[in-house]
């Protein structure tokens, strides 16, 4: 009875111990991370859907995919979870006495908060002008981006769709909602301060046409900052700053302390809308 109980005993606590260490350990972290990612980007883009003043990127509380599985993939899974945890007590808060949602609104696609409803706007917080692609609407490769009033109606001053909606891909890529095309900087790849962001067909393999590294993906960070993973350059808008219509985006260096290097306030900084 004694080796019965001894081996009953010892059986329950290797049990524990192989259960303690699979939830510190998943055997699978990418899936962990996505299906994380997919919650909390779910969850964040609700809440801003039903009130605003809920979007806060250093507390977690957005629809960026990206962000949050890159973040998952670097964390240890127990403090992911006590995220994920915080970022529902956070939503619950911000969201207590707002309106929900319209009915038959559409709800966010698992794995890509920030695709809700076909696209987001792009908004820089500058200017709080758009990402818009030249032409109305542009949709042809090599279309120029450039600064313009956002077409928060839908459609473009000559009535067109408009070509102002973009989706943030798990792999990095950002994606024109009309056109279907990827924002891409010019050259295989583009990597010079200075080189000029256009639409082009999306590089899904992780390669350009020419074999070389894809300079499609980009990362937004929790600052506003978006960051090209090839060059490890941003999102800019040409001048110190450049709030006009029509100004053209470019890459450039992070100014990640919030100012051009000429001490104006920078315009390298977005926002999801």
């Amino acid at each position: 009875m004694s080796t019965m109980r001894f081996t009953a005993a010892a059986l329950i606590a290797m049990t524990s111990c192989a259960a303690a260490a699979l939830a510190q350990n998943p055997p699978d972290k990418a899936a962990f991370c996505r299906s994380y990612a997919a919650n909390v980007a779910g969850m964040g883009d609700m809440a801003i859907k039903r009130n605003p003043a809920c979007l806060d990127y250093s507390k977690g509380v957005h629809g960026v995919y990206t962000m949050h599985y890159d973040w998952c993939m670097k964390t240890p899974p127990a403090s992911v979870k006590g995220a994920e945890a915080n970022i529902r007590r956070l939503v619950s808060a911000c969201t207590a006495g707002a309106s929900p949602p319209p009915a038959g609104a559409p709800r966010p696609p698992a794995g890509g908060g920030a695709n809700a409803g076909g696209g987001r706007f792009i908004v820089n917080n500058l200017s709080g002008k758009c990402i818009d692609v030249s032409g109305a609407p542009g949709t042809a490769n090599g279309s120029e981006l450039i600064l313009w009033p956002c077409e928060t109606s839908g459609r473009s001053t000559n009535g067109a769709e408009t070509d102002h909606r973009w989706q943030m891909l798990p792999n990095g890529l950002i994606r024109n909602k009309l056109s279907g095309k990827c924002i891409d900087v010019q050259g295989q790849p583009g990597t010079v301060d200075g080189s000029r962001l256009q639409i082009s067909t999306c590089e899904t393999s992780g390669l350009s046409p020419n074999g070389a590294q894809s300079d499609q993906q980009w990362q937004m960070l929790p600052n506003g900052l978006i960051r090209n993973k090839a060059s490890g350059k941003c999102i800019d808008v040409s001048g110190e700053p450049g709030t006009a219509d029509g100004t053209r985006l470019l890459l450039w260096p992070c100014e990640a302390s919030g100012h051009s290097p000429s001490g104006a306030q920078t315009d390298q900084v977005w926002r999801l809308q």
